[in-house]
């Protein structure tokens, strides 16, 4: 036990060097940026929707057509090798603001995540502040107690000089005997401790601490308790995520809405084929138009999604003010 007093490599490592490693590599915060990065993914996705759609298409096999009243003798009811290959295109001109609000959704979705990100960073931060802290506290701890204990051995000397020279009696000597136990068990508490944080530090930080570690003076602090929690609640990253939250649901309300509109696109389509519907030789269809889709019934469907929509709005605003009073009490158990 007596190794835990050892302070780990010759280095020395300020508090802002530990905090920004462990920003830097720590798997929590690694992870929530993947998850970020993931997310502006589905916002290139959203926007995309606003593209025309381009397909080619083809196809080859054997056809029998029997239709005696469009087809000549020789045509009808025979085997042929049909083809054909074609392109077709599409592009949305109306559809009740429905991807509109999709992308102003994963929009507020991404705002929120940044946010998560950030406050998942400063959550690492803090835990690394508390490991550096830790460590340098149970260090000068294991000093004090160290400095104790040579005290108390001192002192042990001297009585046990007396009580042989017949100046002192023997349960003196017992007394400090139990009092120099006593410290050293105090001291292999705190090494107990002591490594403990240091297996904090090493999970939190990503290294073992440095041999030179001092914790700097608090900065500048608001001028009274409330000063505090007021500023805690507008900076707060958690606080402004739940913020997107509440617009992120918003949003897909009027996304929920907007299926209850009708669509309205323009089509195209050309193609090419042989020997298709019983006939022979080769044709070429081309077309452009409008087309126009509303579904006026859907068994109650779509209002259904709105309702559900809505309630997740109230959820949201539920979870901000939860939220705003979890980092309150934070910032008042703080001063």
């Amino acid at each position: 036990l007596s190794g835990l007093g050892a302070v780990g490599p010759a280095s020395a490592e300020s508090m802002k060097s530990a905090v920004r490693h462990a920003i830097k590599t720590n798997p929590t915060g690694l992870a929530s940026a993947a998850g970020t990065r993931a997310i502006a993914h589905d916002v290139e996705a959203a926007r995309s929707e606003f593209n025309a759609k381009v397909d080619v298409f083809g196809e080859v096999g054997a056809q029998r057509v029997d239709n005696e009243s469009s087809l000549s003798a020789s045509d009808n009811d025979r085997w042929r090798g049909a083809r054909q290959v074609g392109v077709s295109a599409s592009y949305l001109l109306y559809d009740g603001y429905r991807r509109a609000n999709r992308l102003y959704r994963e929009g507020a979705r991404l705002d929120g995540a940044l946010y998560g990100l950030l406050s998942t960073k400063e959550t690492v931060a803090l835990n690394a502040v508390e490991a550096y802290v830790d460590v340098v506290r149970h260090r000068d701890l294991i000093h004090i107690a160290r400095r104790k204990i040579d005290r108390h051995v001192a002192i042990q000397r001297q009585i046990n000089a007396r009580v042989s020279g017949g100046k002192s009696p023997a349960s003196d000597r017992f007394q400090i005997e139990e009092r120099v136990f006593a410290a050293r068990a105090v001291l292999v508490e705190i090494q107990k401790a002591y490594a403990d944080a240091v297996a904090k530090y090493q999970r939190v930080v990503g290294r073992k601490p440095g041999r030179k570690m001092r914790i700097p003076n608090t900065g500048k602090l608001p001028r009274n308790k409330e000063a505090l929690v007021q500023r805690a609640i507008a900076n707060n990253y958690s606080v402004q995520a739940a913020l997107k939250q509440i617009n992120q649901s918003e949003y897909a309300v009027d996304e929920a809405e907007g299926e209850k509109l009708p669509e309205l696109g323009l089509n195209g389509r050309a193609t090419w084929g042989g020997d298709r519907n019983g006939s022979k030789g080769t044709d070429t269809d081309l077309y452009v138009g409008l087309r126009l889709s509303w579904r006026l019934y859907d068994g109650g469907v779509r209002d259904a999604r709105v309702g559900a929509s809505t309630a997740l709005v109230t959820e949201a605003r539920f979870r901000l003010d939860e939220r705003r009073r979890e980092v309150a009490e934070l910032a008042r158990r703080s001063w």
